[in-house]
Order: C-alpha cells, then sequence, then structure tokens
C-alpha cells in the first residue's frame, strides 16, 4: 500500500505549471467544472494512480436500518470529507453496505447497523441501528452490536416507558478532522426518537410526536448531486405506537429523503449510496426500513 500523505502541496491541486499531474482509473469516471470525479458505489474495488497529487475524497458509509415496533430510527452512515496527497500505486476502496430492514414478524427486535466505507487509511463508521420496542438487545453489525456508529441511532420505546439502551452515540471523528456524525434522539412513551445524522442529532420524541432523522451532511456544494439532493448520511426517523391510537407527525428528512409511514405499512428502504439510515416501524409487527449503502468520491483538478 502506498503510503499516503494528508499534507497539501505547495503548489495547490493544479501543480506547479498549471496542470494537473494526477494520472488515475477506477470507478465511474466523469468530468465537471474542472475536476474529474471517480464514483463507487459498491462492494471492493481499486483506485489506480500513475502519477499522484493532490486529491479531494468523500467517504459515506452504510446507514442502519430502524428497529421494530415504536422502533428508533437508524443512524445514517458516518461521512468523511477531506483532502489527502496520493502517490503512484494501487488503492483499494470498500463502500459499505446499508444495514437490512428487520422482518416484522421479527417482533421487537432491533434494526442492523450499516457497514464501514474506507479508502486512503480513512474509515467512515457504519450508522447504527435503532433498537425495537423495550427489548434490551442492541443492534448487531459489522462493528459489533452496538446502538453507536457513524451516527448514532434513536432511542425506541414501549407503550408504558422508553427503551433502557438510551439513544446511541455518533462516533465519527469531528467535522474538524474532516468527519461528520451526530447522536440519536431519544424517546417518551408511544414515541422513538431519530436517528442521527451527519449534518446534525436525532430529534428527541416528545408527547404525540416520534422524532425525526438527523439532516444528512450537505456535499452538494463541492460534490454535485450525490446522495438525495446533494445530502449524505441523514438519519431515520422513529416508529410510534399507532396500535395504541396514537398518530406521529410521520415526517421523513429534512433533505428530502423517503418519508415516512404514518400507517402500519412497512417502511420503505433508504436509497442507495446515500448512507440514510431507515425509519423505525411503527407499531405493530411491521418491517423497519433498511439503511442506504454508502458512497466514496475522489476528484482532481485536470
Amino acid at each position: 500500500m502506498p503510503i499516503v500523505s494528508t499534507l497539501r502541496s505547495s503548489f495547490g491541486p493544479q501543480g506547479r505549471f498549471g496542470k494537473s499531474p494526477i494520472v488515475a482509473s477506477g470507478g465511474t469516471t466523469t468530468t465537471a467544472n474542472g475536476y474529474r470525479y471517480h464514483t463507487f458505489t459498491s462492494g471492493t474495488s481499486n483506485f489506480t494512480v500513475t502519477s499522484g497529487g493532490l486529491i479531494d475524497v468523500l467517504i459515506v458509509a452504510g446507514g442502519g436500518s430502524g428497529g421494530v415496533d415504536t422502533g428508533g430510527g437508524g443512524g445514517g452512515g458516518g461521512v468523511i470529507d477531506t483532502s489527502t496527497n496520493v502517490s503512484s500505486g494501487t488503492y483499494s476502496i470498500v463502500v459499505g453496505a446499508g444495514g437490512a430492514a428487520r422482518p416484522g414478524t421479527s417482533d421487537d427486535g432491533p434494526g442492523n447497523g450499516g457497514a464501514n466505507s474506507t479508502a486512503f487509511n480513512l474509515t467512515a463508521l457504519g450508522g447504527a441501528g435503532g433498537t425495537g420496542w423495550t427489548n434490551v438487545n442492541v443492534p448487531p453489525s459489522p462493528n459489533g452490536p452496538s446502538i453507536n456508529g457513524g451516527s448514532g441511532s434513536g432511542q425506541s420505546a414501549s407503550n408504558t416507558s422508553p427503551n433502557s439502551q438510551g439513544r446511541g452515540l455518533g462516533l465519527q471523528p469531528s467535522s474538524a478532522s474532516g468527519g461528520f456524525g451526530n447522536n440519536g434522539g431519544t424517546a417518551v412513551p408511544q414515541f422513538a426518537g431519530g436517528g442521527g445524522g451527519a449534518g446534525g442529532a436525532g430529534g428527541n420524541a416528545s408527547n404525540n410526536n416520534n422524532g425525526i432523522g438527523g439532516v444528512g451532511y450537505n456535499a452538494s456544494a463541492k460534490w454535485g448531486s450525490v446522495g438525495t439532493s446533494g445530502f449524505v448520511g441523514a438519519g431515520g426517523t422513529g416508529g410510534f405506537d399507532i396500535a395504541a391510537g396514537t398518530l406521529g407527525p410521520g415526517q421523513g428528512w429534512t433533505n428530502n429523503g423517503v418519508s415516512k409511514q404514518t400507517t402500519q405499512t412497512a417502511e420503505l428502504a433508504a436509497p442507495d449510496n446515500t448512507g440514510h439510515g431507515g425509519h423505525g416501524a411503527n407499531h405493530n409487527d411491521k418491517t423497519s426500513g433498511a439503511g442506504g449503502s454508502g458512497l466514496v468520491v475522489i476528484r482532481y483538478a485536470i
């Protein structure tokens, strides 16, 4: 593996003579606004550098899925948006999968955490899955059972009390190091909290209101139409106890993501390559929303 330095070139991204020194291949390649982009959308791939230099990289992990039965919203995948110098050689790019939906027949069950995405020795952490009802089990994930992740999961609830596991914590390193992730929201009886997002914490539930998912990281200005309307790593909205006659606001993400169901219908999956967390299922016994898979995008000036 070639050594990667985070020091910027003294000549900037254009190189010493006003022309990019970088020659590279891998992923889906496009050009726009004076940059060449390499986009990776699934699995493990190679990014091969023939001539190195300064690159920008966006790394989005997979989002967690929501929990079942007034389930907590899944946490959005952690996001890294930074620059680094690369030398010639071949680099492994891994795009994390979203957490699988929790079947409604798995009563009271937790969701599933999203998988990490990695590139250039940088790791975006998968979002945490939401807990379900008041079961003590925590969501499984590639990183081990946890309500914590790139962004943390929302707290679930029963019709009498919140889940004792509480809300999940966002573990992605702070924005000062190019990382983005936030905590999930808390629950009240019959209303679950929202999963944390890369751009903001998950919403806390209150009487007659479930917590909305945390907003995603707004990558549109730099990266264009990635994710959903330029946002990546949003949290899923918490479920509510519709079986007891309560009705939450059914709000979706604040960045034009998939809307939360206001009935006992199964939740829709978060879109691929967004890193969004899935919505928590409403009570009773309906399938939660799957988390969206991650994304890696590389760009450099041409």
